[in-house]
């Protein structure tokens, strides 16, 4: 049986309180345990994989309006999500080689609190945070490009609760002199971008081989902010970025758009290095998806605030994975692990990125690389799902 990530328990730890309160009576929040007689249809999933499937979000097209509810195999109300494309999105547990049925039915849907959700950040130069139950971003906006900053990729924060602490850490940083390049107990930012890709930014490849690095995001639009899956569209100069992040993943799942230098065929996935140690590093392939990840020391080291991991992966069985050192000094950066790409004639772009965290539930790099692995056999073999309407 392959490895069974512990993280997805904290998940689900988010929703007991509610399934506690439902079973010993108390008012305000009843979990519904539905009949056969009640689904409006049935959701017949299969995992034909030798991987373990754990809190993994499974999308239906939802064709039952937004009153609708979830049960699981057993009839109990599952956490679930309408999202702004028209899917019915819940999670699953399901053992590799094994079935399960889920019903869709009539309802109102509880309030489940949030495990991933995010925001526009005016009050810190625009900055756009997300987060779910795992981990942290945030890309750079508006404000830094006016004020001359060059942030160009992905942020990676750290964090070891499961739930949201983007407000908390920019009310603390902003009002309370408490830093969040520091670590008070839950995590802090400790990844260094600057002018890099940072942690998994696509760019477009220039004819020196180099990035065409991007500025910050002129505009963004909020289309999912949770409970389960976040997704937000940042507009960039000549591109269009769709990130989502679903609860209980490390990844994000980014659809990019490329709109100008229409000469340039090539793009490029990038993760910033800060040495030279090529132990850190992970370049392989599983099937037809590229995988990079990278150990990354932290911009400081010596505060023991452990190790943060980050990784790419692109379903494209042409694709190349390389180092790409930068061409002049860049302080401690020293290049990118990339995953290079031609680009198809719509000139778009679709892969994931993420990070985890030594002080969270990433042990090392090894722990790392096999949730990178695995995350590349859920890209190859989707759970198979079947719809049937109830008669």
């Amino acid at each position: 049986m392959r490895y069974r990530p512990r993280i997805y328990s904290k998940l689900m730890g988010l929703f007991r309180p509610l399934i506690l309160i439902s079973v010993i009576g108390l008012p305000g929040v009843v979990l519904h345990a539905s009949t056969v007689t009640d689904a409006v249809a049935f959701i017949d999933i299969v995992n034909d994989s030798d991987l373990d499937r754990v809190n993994e979000m499974v999308s239906v097209d939802n064709i039952y309006g937004q009153e609708t509810i979830v049960t699981d195999p057993v009839g109990n109300e599952i956490p679930s999500q309408v999202t702004y494309d028209g899917k019915l999105i819940f999670a699953v547990n399901m053992s590799p080689g094994s079935t399960a049925r889920y019903a869709i039915v009539k309802g109102l849907r509880h309030d489940y609190p949030a495990s991933a959700c995010g925001r526009f950040v005016p009050e810190r130069d625009d900055d756009f945070a997300w987060e779910n139950d795992l981990t942290v971003y945030r890309a750079y906006g508006p404000a830094t490009c006016t004020k001359g900053g060059k942030a160009y990729g992905y942020d990676v924060w750290t964090k070891n609760v499961s739930y949201p602490i983007i407000d908390r850490r920019y009310h603390d940083h902003l009002h309370e002199d408490k830093s969040y390049h520091i670590n008070h107990g839950d995590g802090m930012d400790a990844y260094a971008v600057g002018a890099t890709l940072g942690g998994g930014t696509a760019a477009l490849l220039g004819n020196d081989g180099q990035p065409v690095y991007n500025c910050c995001f002129d505009r963004y639009e909020i289309l999912d902010n949770g409970p389960l899956r976040f997704t937000v569209r940042l507009i960039y100069p000549g591109e269009e970025r769709l990130i989502s992040l679903d609860a209980g993943s490390h990844f994000n799942h980014t659809v990019v758009r490329f709109s100008g230098n229409a000469d340039l065929s090539e793009a490029c996935i990038g993760i910033v290095t800060h040495d030279d140690d090529v132990t850190r590093r992970i370049y392989d392939k599983s099937g037809s998806v590229a995988v990079i990840g990278y150990e990354d020391p932290t911009d400081s080291p010596c505060e023991e605030n452990g190790k943060i991991y980050v990784g790419a992966l692109l379903d494209d069985n042409s694709a190349r994975t390389v180092f790409l050192p930068f061409p002049e000094n860049h302080g401690q950066a020293t290049g990118h692990c990339s995953i290079i790409s031609t680009l198809p004639l719509d000139r778009t772009l679709e892969y994931r990125w993420g990070s985890g965290w030594s002080k969270g539930d990433v042990e090392n790099l090894a722990r790392w690389k096999e949730i990178l692995m695995d995350e590349a056999c859920r890209m190859q073999h989707p759970l198979k799902i079947k719809v049937t309407k109830s008669k």
